[in-house]
């Protein structure tokens, strides 16, 4: 009779992992499967941050996450290096300076500009601002003009004369001194 193979004593963390079976994986999956087709990306969202915001939790429940998150290839090799550069970037949409780890899907937000209607227009139309930056209809659902991640290039902005102007056209780069070797 040969000796059992030898597994690692389960750590707090790891059991759950080394304890799947075929029949608890496929039942595992079930679940997993169930739970996100009955909750929003929204409330995902939103639980998940909670979740990672909690004080409570063990690093090693976190580590294990993103190692499974990982190995079915949510998450990739970018964000590791994303989280590790600290090279500093300026936004050539919303000019703002920012590190790619704080980079998010509303990181960048460009307002609209509105036109107020003066006068005699408000009184005998009871008119409301008019959106001026872009052909915008919904500004009472929508109001920013842009909102997203930031961008280091051009061909990501659409730039225009009123709101979303070039680093030339703002002067962002005007204090540089570039200096010859």
């Amino acid at each position: 009779m040969q000796p059992a193979a030898a597994r690692p004593i389960p750590q707090r963390g790891m059991t759950k992992v080394m304890s799947f079976t075929a029949a608890d994986r496929s039942k595992a999956m079930t679940i997993l499967a169930y739970y996100l087709k009955n909750v929003t990306p929204h409330e995902f969202y939103q639980r998940l941050l909670m979740a990672l915001s909690n004080r409570m939790i063990l690093s090693s429940d976190v580590e294990n996450l993103l190692s499974a998150l990982e190995a079915i290839g949510v998450v990739t090799s970018s964000a590791h290096v994303a989280v590790t550069n600290n090279v500093p970037r300026h936004c050539l949409r919303c000019h703002q300076p920012y590190l790619e780890r704080d980079n998010s899907l509303r990181s960048c937000t460009i307002p609209h500009v509105l036109q107020q209607p003066i006068g005699a227009e408000v009184a005998a139309r009871a008119q409301a601002p008019a959106v001026i930056c872009c052909a915008n209809p919904n500004f009472a659902t929508n109001p920013d003009h842009f909102q997203g991640r930031h961008t280091t290039l051009e061909v990501n902005v659409a730039y225009n004369a009123i709101n979303v102007k070039t680093c030339v056209e703002r002067g962002c780069f005007r204090n540089v001194v570039v200096r010859n070797k």
